[in-house]
């Protein structure tokens, strides 16, 4: 398990850079940028409030609860439409047809 977690993750950005990046633009890209922005600023953003709320002992207000939770649920739907744009964008052409030899 040591050796397979970190080559996944390897693979994981590795394909994320070629596909998204590299080979083509496209509106999965974009969501999958905005959304690990929004996500990340977020849980950041939240996590540092609520650390010196809880510092100070005092409730943090509902305009600093409603700026980090919209960013993370905005984040994580963006996360998930551009989770689903890869997930249907798989190709239906055959580019090469591989021809089987007969008895081998």
């Amino acid at each position: 398990i040591f050796e397979f977690v970190p080559l996944y993750i390897k693979a994981f950005f590795k394909r994320t850079m070629y596909c998204y990046f590299l080979r083509d633009f496209n509106v999965g890209t974009l969501e999958f940028i905005i959304g690990s922005l929004l996500f990340l600023f977020g849980l950041v953003f939240g996590g540092l409030n609520w650390f010196l709320s809880a510092e100070n002992q005092e409730m943090a207000s509902t305009g600093t609860v409603m700026i980090a939770s919209i960013p993370i649920i905005l984040g994580f739907q963006l996360l998930l439409s551009a989770f689903h744009f890869d997930i249907a964008n798989v190709p239906k052409i055959v580019l090469q047809k591989i021809e089987l030899q007969a008895g081998g």
